[in-house]
């Protein structure tokens, strides 16, 4: 596994999940760490690359959608010779409830983007379902702290907060001490007002995962009826939870392999996938997850992978 933009990186330092048993064991990661943190949308890695040489007795965990600032970031780690950090490439709200276990001993988030427009209000990491996630990967007394130049989208989180039930110590502060972030020196420059909200996690609650395990979806069906395929390309499928599109078919040159570009939905979370469908002898043919660009194995992925064989059958 590379990343691109990167030469000759020791992978120890990305984690790739769809690739691991989730939720992820801490401490198999980071043998003999102690205490673990994450931070939300690091950008240029600065605060945590700051934090893990300050404190090499724990472990710290980058949570990031861009693949530059995941590249940049990871190429200072390398270069820096730091041990203690590890990057993930994910949807954050996604992250804290299905990859942690109530491990980590704090959540980090430094500006985030507010999205105050409406049409992105499912974007927003101050909602109710953001802050049920965080109750799934913190600790008991484990803390969250957020800064952030925005007023409106801080006292929402803190509303969240105590909606939630499981954190105490809710403050919210006005022109804390600096932590010296890009950001942070930017707006201070500009005499923003800056936010920051620090909450204890106090109370567990049971929170649904939806991903996880190592069964791989698959159906054995005898023949393929290309009609049928035809048919569920630009179809959406939808029902409670489940919601998952066949947007594609690919037919291979060799004509024993199909591809189907899927899209699926669970909570909010997208994925964009290809499900393969390959014959195996001549009585066989098995539908499976395309193995480049494997997804998370959530309720709509195994849905769509298992809709297809019955339509087949």
């Amino acid at each position: 596994m590379k990343i691109i933009g990167v030469k000759n990186l020791e992978i120890k330092y990305f984690i790739d999940p769809r690739y691991r048993k989730i939720p992820l064991e801490l401490h198999t990661i980071f043998p003999g760490q102690t205490q673990f943190y994450s931070e939300i949308g690091f950008g240029s890695g600065e605060f945590l690359i700051e934090k893990a040489i300050s404190n090499q007795e724990a472990a710290f965990i980058g949570i990031e959608l861009s693949l530059t600032s995941v590249t940049k970031l990871l190429k200072k780690i390398k270069d820096l010779h730091i041990d203690n950090i590890a990057v993930i490439m994910c949807d954050a709200k996604f992250a804290n409830r299905e990859l942690f276990d109530e491990n980590l001993d704090g959540i980090y988030m430094n500006f985030p983007c507010p999205w105050p427009k409406k049409r992105h209000r499912q974007r927003r990491l101050n909602n109710n379902s953001f802050t049920e996630s965080l109750v799934a990967a913190l600790k008991s007394h484990g803390f969250v702290s957020i800064y952030s130049d925005h007023a409106n989208f801080t006292k929402q989180f803190e509303v969240s907060l105590k909606e939630n039930g499981c954190f105490s110590h809710i403050n919210l502060d006005l022109n804390p001490p600096m932590i010296n972030t890009k950001y942070e020196r930017k707006w201070r420059e500009q005499r923003k007002n800056i936010y920051h909200l620090h909450a204890v996690k106090e109370k567990n609650k049971n929170i649904q995962k939806i991903a996880g395990g190592t069964d791989m979806p698959h159906v054995h069906i005898e023949k393929i009826n290309n009609d049928q395929l035809q048919n569920v390309i630009g179809k959406t499928f939808s029902k409670g939870s489940i919601f998952f599109k066949y947007v594609e078919l690919f037919h291979s040159a060799q004509k024993n392999k199909y591809l189907i570009k899927t899209i699926t939905v669970d909570n909010y979370f997208e994925q964009r996938f290809f499900i393969e469908i390959r014959q195996k002898d001549d009585n066989n043919w098995i539908i499976s997850l395309d193995s480049n660009g494997l997804p998370f194995r959530t309720p709509s992925v195994k849905r769509a992978v298992f809709y297809l064989g019955e339509v087949q059958k």
